[in-house]
């Protein structure tokens, strides 16, 4: 599975059909901290 905004990958699929989602979201506030930055 593949964040394409934050270009985070998992190959595990059935992990994240299972809920495994933290790194997900750890990526995704990494990049919308980054975006925010740029908008300042």
């Amino acid at each position: 599975m593949k964040d394409h905004r934050t270009g985070y990958e998992m190959g595990n699929v059935q992990a994240v059909l299972n809920g495994e989602l933290e790194p997900f979201m750890e990526a995704f506030l990494r990049w919308d901290a980054g975006q925010q930055g740029k908008a300042a």
